[in-house]
This record gives structure tokens, sequence and C-alpha cells, in this order.
């Protein structure tokens, strides 16, 4: 073969394998911040002959795979995990109401209460190895029995003011970020607690380990998990804001 025809075509194959195709663009995903209508079309011969099939709502907080502007249709085609747009059907929205992955950051990180929690039975089950993000772990929705223990939280910022919430749990099925709507505190005694007359406080702990106090003459709402010493102390309505006391260094009330 002649040398320059040779160089020629290996320059071509080159070029052609550089050329940047959508794959990248396919593995990019999109969150939603709003329910959006989602209208399901069987495609036709032309635009005009697209034969409408049923809407439905898509729930704030869902994931897409793809969210492609079709200038002819006027609106965005959809994919997701549970539905798909291609060759016969296409699934439309006329609102793009949705973040790329990549436009969320982390904006609150922090310990939490070691407080035990299982599932709710929520849309979100997934644990997974990031916040709101990575590889899927375990589906908890399949573990209805089992206790997860939280340890951290994270904040996510979407745009518009949306700020989703992830807890980073443990138990013997395995540990990741879930969101926090997934989750519910496990079956509990609520009580009224105070610092008993022969104390002038109590110490509490808070989730970094350092210190607090319980004062006399004020009753503080708490929780009593079974087969657990500890009391947990509630000093605000923010439910972050547990503090656990043995429960003998307490008085519960009756």
């Amino acid at each position: 073969m002649n040398k320059k025809l040779l160089l020629t075509t290996s320059i071509a194959l080159i070029s052609f394998t550089l050329i940047p195709t959508e794959s990248t663009e396919a593995k990019m995903r999109y969150h939603t911040y709003e329910n959006i209508t989602v209208y399901k079309f069987r495609r036709g011969d032309s635009i005009h002959h697209d034969l409408f099939l049923k809407s439905f709502t898509l729930k704030s907080g869902s994931w897409l795979n793809q969210a492609k502007y079709i200038n002819k249709e006027g609106g965005w085609e959809l994919s997701s995990n549970y539905f798909e747009s291609g060759k016969y059907n296409y699934y439309l929205t006329l609102s793009n109401r949705w973040d790329r992955e990549n436009d969320k950051v982390v904006e609150i990180t922090g310990r939490m209460p070691t407080l035990p929690w299982v599932n709710t039975k929520s849309s979100s089950p997934w644990l997974t190895t990031k916040p709101g993000d990575g590889k899927k772990i375990l589906n908890i929705s399949k573990s209805p029995h089992t206790i997860w223990t939280t340890k951290r939280r994270a904040v996510l910022k979407y745009g518009y003011g949306t700020k989703p919430e992830y807890y980073y749990v443990t138990s013997k099925r395995g540990s990741g970020w879930i969101n926090k709507y997934a989750l519910k505190l496990a079956p509990h005694k609520l009580l009224s607690v105070q610092v008993p007359a022969n104390k002038q406080k109590v110490i509490i702990f808070n989730a970094d380990g350092s210190k607090n106090y319980m004062w006399p003459n004020n009753n503080y709402t708490a929780l009593k998990f079974p087969n657990s010493s500890k009391i947990w102390i509630n000093l605000s309505d923010n439910r972050l804001e547990y503090n656990w006391a043995d429960q003998n260094e307490v008085l519960i009330n009756n």
C-alpha cells in the first residue's frame, strides 16, 4: 500500500476515534426540584400523527437519565430508570424543573446523635457511597426491621434554594448515605425528665463528644429506646439536637 495513503487513512481513523460522542452526556443525570407533568406519546409518521397515551406527575426529587430539548415537540424528552424515550414511544414535559447532577454541592456536614432509625418505605430507599450520588449499595426497603444508626449528615444545595438532606447510617446490613425521608425513629417511649433534687445539674453528651447540661426546675422532652440505658434529651425542637445521659442520672417524671 502507498505509504502516503496509509498515513492519511491512519490519521482519518485517529480523528474519528477522537470525535466527541453523546455517551458522556448520556451518563449525566438530572434531579427534579419541583413536581413536573410528563406526557407519554406514541411516535407517528410525523409530529402531527403522534398519539397521546397518558400523563402522570413526576415528583420533586426524582432522577432523570436524559432531559433533551426537542424543538419540533416544543419540550424535553425524558428518560429515567422507570421509563425511557425511544424509537416507538417518548415522554415529554414542557417545564425544565431540574438541575444537572454536578450542580449540587455539599453545604453542611456534621456529626449526628447516634439514634436508631428504621425504614419509612419512602421513594428513595437506597444507600449510596456519596450523599445523593455515588454507587448504590443497598435498598433498605428490603430490610424493614433493620435498625440503622446515624453517624453524620450532609445538606446538598441545588439551584432555586432546594436543600435535600442526607444521613450516613450503619447497621449489620451495611452502611452509606441515604435521604433523611427514608428514615424514621425506631420504636421508643416519649418521656419527660428533669434534674434530680439531690443534684445541681446533669451532664449530657453531644454528638461530637462535648458536654452540655440539664438544669434544675426544667422539664425536658426525652426518648428511651428498648434495650438501652441511654436517655436522649432534646434541648430544642430540632431533632438533631438530642444529647444523651444514663437513665440513672436523671429523674423520669410519671
